[in-house]
């Protein structure tokens, strides 16, 4: 597990003046006289604007960005920059990006020249976070109505589990009480600006495929417990579904507010034989039921009828017996399929289920 806590500042992310009179005699003693601009590394967890498509827009409810907040900015976390890494316990793939804007902290502008009004209100906005690498599987499996459900296929929680939550300043209009200065923001309801999430898939719990149906979730308690839900959330899937040590397999989630953040997967097996559904057994056991034993009496007919053998006669019979002995193996190998596929390494039986599957 993973927490995080960062305070952001206008001044920690475009730099500021020094004044402190150390930091001053350090820079003239460096013979660089007049420097006092102090301009941080931000390449780690500052990115370019990304433009939100139209589409994605539309989807998680929200605006594409206008105006001033086009090129704003985004932030990015886990920055993983103060202490040393273990693969084995850290996820260095999964991040969230925050609309700088989004923090209340404005981007400077060309030929701006300085940061002190880049925050809005007084104070710094906090961002914590809290990664759990591996805790998918000790929460309940209940999934509401936006969820994408297959019949006879299980969901699990194929990624890390996010929760997020942002602490922004108050802008002067806004406090209603000379101590509050800050607000919460929380999964209550849609952000101006919607936050984006790049989840790791674990590959090592199932061979990864398109048909393993990924889905950016999030943990609700709108109805009173908690269950996953897609609602306020897009999934974007990238073609590649190659995976390897150095090139993770990544699902972009937009969602347009906070909370738990997740990706689910259907736990397909690359041989998983899904189990029939009632109205697929009652058509396909009416219709064999009917069809089968019509064909036998139409045959035990032709065999049994007195008179002249003509071709026309046998053409008939040997027509009725290959339908009759093609939709009987069908139904077995429908019906059995799953027991096959499961056997066909045991006890000779695999030439069997092979000849069976060419059939299908």
């Amino acid at each position: 597990m993973v927490l995080g806590l960062d305070v952001v500042t206008s001044e920690s992310l475009f730099g500021y003046e020094s004044t402190n009179k150390d930091a001053l005699a350090v820079v003239a003693a460096a013979d660089v006289s007049g420097e006092r601009i102090v301009l941080p590394d931000t390449s780690q967890f500052l990115q370019p604007s990304i433009h939100l498509s139209a589409p994605a827009a539309l989807a998680v409810g929200s605006k594409p960005f206008t105006g001033a907040h086009k090129n704003s900015p985004m932030l990015l976390f886990p920055k993983y920059n103060n202490y040393l890494l273990d693969r084995d316990k850290f996820d260095v793939s999964s991040k969230v990006l925050v609309p700088l804007h989004l923090l209340g902290i404005k981007s400077l502008q060309q030929g701006e020249l300085t940061t002190k009004h880049s925050l809005q209100g007084s104070g710094r906005a906090v961002i914590s976070y809290a990664q759990y690498r591996t805790a998918g599987s000790l929460l309940p499996a209940r999934y509401d109505e936006t969820v994408s459900r297959r019949w006879g296929i299980e969901l699990h929680v194929g990624s890390p589990i996010i929760s997020l939550a942002i602490l922004v300043p108050v802008s002067e209009g806004e406090v209603g009480e000379a101590r509050k200065k800050y607000k919460l923001i929380t999964d209550a309801g849609p952000l101006p600006a919607p936050v984006l999430l790049r989840l790791w898939l674990h590959s090592d719990l199932q061979p990864l495929s398109p048909r393993s149906n990924p889905q950016c979730v999030h943990w609700s308690t709108a109805r009173g417990f908690g269950e996953w839900s897609r609602a306020g959330c897009q999934t974007e899937v990238a073609d590649d579904w190659h995976v390897s040590v150095t090139k993770p397999f990544l699902v972009n989630c937009t969602c347009n507010h906070l909370s738990t953040f997740a990706i689910l997967i259907d736990l397909v097996d690359m041989q998983y034989i899904p189990d029939p559904s009632v109205p697929e057994d009652i058509a396909t056991y009416g219709a064999f039921c009917l069809a089968l034993p019509m064909l036998l009496v139409a045959l035990l007919i032709l065999v049994l009828i007195r008179g002249v053998e003509t071709n026309s006669n046998s053409i008939h019979k040997n027509v009725v017996a290959c339908v009759f002995l093609a939709e009987l193996v069908f139904f077995i190998a429908l019906k059995a399929r799953k027991t096959l596929v499961q056997h066909e390494v045991s006890h000779g039986f695999g030439r069997t289920c092979i000849v069976v599957k060419v059939l299908e």
